[in-house]
């Protein structure tokens, strides 16, 4: 009788565990740090997407760059609760970056692009909040 009540009792404990777990929404901190490759393998710099969450609030920092004989474009979306935002660096020497302190944003997503010459060698688009 009394490993039926323990037993009932853990499901009810871990029944209302998982119902409130899954309806607090997780919030975690978006991250990457990845390379401009072309079809060739070949090197053309560095891409950062960096989202922190801090309070219900959002900080980005998107950055590109690395070689100075390459041009670098950012572009980003920046989704409120009212529409969206859009920033573009256009293609800039050595390096492009956008960044945002703490704001009340829902999303963001960028795209980077590396170009040498007259032609764009890699694109990368994140997307995190």
């Amino acid at each position: 009788m009394r490993t039926k009540i323990l037993k009932s009792l853990k499901a009810a404990v871990l029944g209302t565990a998982i119902t409130v777990m899954s309806v607090i929404p997780a919030y975690a901190d978006t991250y990457y740090n990845d390379t401009f490759t072309d079809t060739n393998g070949n090197y053309y710099g560095n891409t950062i997407f960096d989202v922190d969450y801090a309070s219900g609030m959002r900080k980005i920092y998107a950055w590109s760059g690395g070689l100075d004989d390459c041009q670098y474009r950012v572009k980003l979306v920046t989704a409120y609760s009212y529409g969206t935002e859009e920033e573009d660096t256009g293609f800039c020497d050595g390096h492009a970056s956008i960044s945002h302190s703490y704001e009340w944003a829902d999303d963001y997503q960028s795209i980077h692009q590396v170009r040498s010459g007259i032609y764009i060698r890699d694109t990368k688009t994140y997307s995190g909040s």
